[in-house]
C-alpha cells in the first residue's frame, strides 16, 4: 500500500505535466507557431511514452495526432508524421484524423 501511495501522486504529476503541454501546444499550434508548438507535443509524448500508466492512454492518441498536425504544418519530418499515425492507427484502427494526416504526409 506504501508503494501505491508513492507511485500514485508521481502518475499524476506526469500526467498533469504531459496534459498542461499538450494545452501548451494548442494555443502555440493556434497562434501559427508551430515548431513550438511541436515542441511542446514532443515533450508531452516523452512523458506519455515513459509512463507505463494506464492513466496515461487518454492521452496517447491526441498528443501523437497533435504532433503529427504541427509537423505536418513545418512540412517537415513526413517519416515522423507517418510513424506518429502509425501508432494511433494501431491504438484505434478507426481514427480518421490518422488516415488523413497520414495521407498528407
Amino acid at each position: 500500500l506504501l508503494l501505491m501511495q508513492s507511485v500514485l501522486p508521481n502518475v499524476v504529476q506526469v500526467m498533469s505535466a504531459a496534459a498542461e503541454l499538450r494545452e501548451q501546444g494548442n494555443k502555440l499550434f493556434e497562434a501559427g507557431q508551430f515548431a513550438d508548438a511541436a515542441r511542446c507535443y514532443g515533450e508531452a509524448l516523452a512523458l506519455v511514452r515513459a509512463s507505463e500508466s494506464s492513466q496515461m492512454e487518454a492521452l496517447q492518441v491526441p498528443v501523437r495526432l497533435n504532433l503529427a498536425a504541427a509537423l505536418l504544418r513545418l512540412d517537415d519530418s513526413m517519416e515522423d508524421v507517418i510513424t506518429l499515425c502509425d501508432e494511433v492507427l494501431v491504438l484505434c484502427p478507426a481514427n480518421a484524423k490518422a488516415f488523413f494526416r497520414r495521407g498528407l504526409a
